[in-house]
């Protein structure tokens, strides 16, 4: 309807009468407190699937991608904790023994603020892009190229995808 000016996120579908432009590409990792008593050995598919998950889940139903993609494995984890905002996991997932998967940009930045150790995802997940979507009729609205063009330039800053160090 063109209430919403601009949204930024990741999107199955956008509506014909939208206009998108990708920002960054970012992959998919794991994070779980530091010495987490159940990764002596590492992350491994069989263990991933027996550890409590957290899922982060704006709307609070539904599956997440990665248990599409377990699915697809025959297998299925254990979501115990759903929260709406990425941001507040990790400060939960560094308090418990539960996993989180997320993208590697949030796990990047706040491993080592929050003690938290990345992993690899025990299986294949896809990398995913971060869009920003608007409405046909700001096109050419000059305020919304200027905000458009400075989100454009602060997303090229950060890249893609991170290798946690």
């Amino acid at each position: 309807s063109g209430e919403v000016h601009l949204a930024v996120g990741v999107f199955r579908e956008v509506p014909g009468n939208h206009v998108q432009r990708a920002l960054f590409r970012d992959r998919f990792v794991c994070v779980t407190r530091k010495d987490h008593p159940a990764l002596e050995e590492g992350l491994d598919l069989d263990t991933y699937c027996r550890l409590d998950h957290m899922l982060v889940s704006p709307r609070g139903r539904g599956p997440g991608v990665v248990d599409h993609f377990l699915e697809r494995e025959g297998r299925e984890r254990r979501v115990v904790l759903r929260v709406p905002h990425f941001l507040v996991a990790p400060l939960l997932v560094a308090r418990t023994d539960m996993v989180l998967t997320l993208a590697s940009r949030v796990a990047c930045r706040l491993a080592e603020v929050l003690e938290l150790d990345v992993h690899e995802p025990p299986l294949k997940l896809p990398t995913f892009t971060t869009r920003m979507v608007w409405h046909a009729r700001f096109q050419h609205d000059p305020a919304h190229r200027f905000l458009r063009t400075r989100l454009s330039e602060a997303a090229a800053l950060i890249g893609d995808a991170e290798t946690c160090s």
